[in-house]
């Protein structure tokens, strides 16, 4: 039987197709937790965003949902010996929804995930740690609003819930529901 060079071409072309759909399908079970769909809106209540800016291959966002999904991206990334022992306590609660593991000249560093990027993925905005310029990238906060916020902070202390934001000149109910939805207060 002859083949023509257009048959052997197409052929060519549907085995490299099957070939790399299989690897990648080899691929995604070999490392389930750590290629799962970004959790875009729908984080529930315990799926942290974990930002590992190291300056190395693994860094990114990755997202976990139980102390076991962190221990294999932390293996991933190296940082289960390199992380040190408190900062990897701190990590290992899980109490926020946005961390930055980073350096800082040689000191490895645990912080909030910058405001910009919990806001584009998706996550809340800690109200009691958001800075002025944190706050007016929130919709529905402006500048003036946000310096209100910031003020009243300042004088009254921490927010306790998303409601004392009524407090606030300027914000009522309708302002309120308006942009509660990415903001969050941390109570610990």
């Amino acid at each position: 039987m002859n083949f023509s060079d257009g048959q052997r071409s197409g052929a060519m072309a549907v085995l490299i197709v099957a070939l790399t759909f299989y690897g990648g399908t080899l691929l995604s079970q070999q490392w389930p937790s750590l290629l799962r769909e970004v959790p875009w809106g729908k984080q529930g209540t315990r799926t942290a965003a974990i930002e590992i800016a190291l300056g190395s291959h693994h860094d990114g966002v990755y997202f976990v949902t139980t102390p076991e999904e962190l221990a294999t991206v932390l293996r991933h990334t190296g940082l289960s010996e390199r992380l040190p022992a408190p900062l990897r306590q701190e990590l290992y609660l899980l109490r926020k929804n946005a961390y930055r593991v980073s350096l800082a000249g040689e000191v490895m560093t645990l912080g909030s995930l910058f405001a910009a990027s919990s806001l584009t993925l998706g996550l809340t905005v800690d109200l009691n740690s958001a800075s002025l310029q944190d706050l007016i990238l929130i919709p529905g906060i402006g500048e003036k609003t946000a310096t209100a916020i910031v003020t009243y902070r300042e004088k009254q202390g921490p927010f306790r819930d998303l409601s004392d934001l009524k407090q606030v000149p300027g914000i009522g109910n309708a302002r309120l529901r308006r942009f509660s939805a990415y903001l969050q207060v941390d109570n610990f």
